[in-house]
C-alpha cells in the first residue's frame, strides 16, 4: 500500500512556491528525505544503513501541464538513457520475491502529483533505492553507498570507507539521466536549468578508498570528520554529455574536501564520466 502523500508545494513551480530559484532543490531534498522515511516506514523498513546518498533535482522553467498517470510513468522510464545498462529511475514493474510472486512492496506507484519506487535488498542483504519523480519537473534519489552494500568480493567493512570513483560515475549518471528526462518531459532546452542537490550522509570515520578501483591509486590517511555534506550545481538543460564533468567537478568538490583529499590528475573526471556516458566499461 503507498504511503500517504504529504507536501504543501505538491504541483507548483519554483516561481508558485515562492521560493528562490536556487533553494528550491536544497528544499526539495528535505522534502524527497520525508516521503523516502515514509515509504521506508509503510514497509516495515525501520533500521537505516549509515552511508547514503541523495539527489534532489528541481526544473527551473516553464513546466508543461501534465497528470501523474501510466504514461508519466512510462516516459519517466523509458527516456532514462540506461548507461552501462543501468537505470536511474529504475523500473520494477512485474519483480518478484524469492518464491516467484509479485513483490507488492517494490512496484511503482502514484502519489500525489508522481510517482515512487522503493527497492530494499536487491544490490545487498541491507541496499535501498528509492525515488520519487514529479509532474512539474522535481525528483528525489536515496541511495545506500555501494561501500556499504556490495557485494562484490573483499569489500570494505560498512562505515569504513568511500570510493571517490564511485562517486564520480554516480554523479555523472544522476546529472546526465535528469538533463534527459527533464528534456523529454517537454522542457525547453534554451530556456530551462535543472538546479540539483546532492547530500552524502554517515561519512564520519571513513577513509577515502580505491577499493573498487584498485587500478587506480590513492594514498591512504584521508579520513572524514564530518557526517554530512551537501553540494548543489545548476545545469543548463541545452549542457551536451560532454560538458557534464564539468558539473560533477563542482558537485564532488566539497565531499572531496571533508576528507582533505584533492584529486590531483584533472583528467580523471572527464574520462570516468565520458566512459560511463558512451558504456566503454
Amino acid at each position: 500500500m503507498a504511503p500517504e502523500f504529504i507536501g504543501e508545494r505538491n504541483g507548483q513551480s519554483v516561481e508558485e512556491a515562492g521560493l528562490p530559484a536556487r533553494e528550491a532543490a536544497r528544499e526539495f531534498l528535505e522534502e524527497g528525505r520525508q516521503r523516502f522515511l515514509s515509504a521506508a516506514g509503510a514497509r516495515g523498513v525501520s533500521r537505516m544503513p549509515n552511508g547514503a546518498r541523495e539527489v534532489a533535482a528541481v526544473v527551473d522553467g516553464d513546466v508543461p501541464g501534465r497528470s501523474a498517470d501510466e504514461d508519466f510513468f512510462d516516459l519517466l522510464v523509458g527516456s532514462d538513457p540506461r548507461y552501462t545498462g543501468v537505470a536511474l529511475l529504475v523500473d520494477t514493474t512485474g519483480w518478484v520475491d524469492d518464491q516467484g510472486r509479485i513483490d507488492t512492496a517494490a512496484q511503482p506507484y502514484a502519489a500525489g502529483n508522481g510517482y515512487e519506487v522503493f527497492v530494499f535488498g536487491r544490490r545487498g542483504p541491507s541496499a535501498i533505492d528509492f525515488w520519487r519523480a514529479e509532474t512539474p519537473g522535481r525528483f528525489y534519489l536515496y541511495k545506500t553507498l555501494p561501500d556499504d552494500t556490495s557485494e562484490r568480493p573483499s569489500p570494505p567493512a560498512a562505515g569504513t570507507a568511500l570510493d571517490p570513483f564511485y562517486v564520480i560515475e554516480d554523479v555523472a549518471r544522476s546529472i546526465a539521466v535528469l538533463l534527459a528526462i527533464s528534456r523529454a518531459m517537454g522542457h525547453s532546452p534554451e530556456e530551462t536549468v535543472l538546479r540539483l542537490a546532492f547530500r552524502w550522509s554517515g561519512l564520519r570515520g571513513r577513509e577515502i578508498s580505491d577499493w573498487g578501483h584498485q587500478n587506480r591509486m590513492i594514498s591512504p590517511g584521508h579520513i572524514a570528520d564530518q557526517d554530512e555534506v551537501v553540494s548543489e550545481v545548476s545545469v543548463s538543460l541545452q549542457t551536451s554529455e560532454e560538458d557534464v564533468a564539468t558539473f560533477v567537478r563542482v558537485a564532488v568538490a566539497p565531499l572531496f574536501a571533508a576528507f582533505g583529499w584533492v584529486l590531483e590528475d584533472a583528467n580523471v573526471i572527464p574520462d570516468l564520466t565520458a566512459r560511463l556516458l558512451s558504456g566503454d566499461f
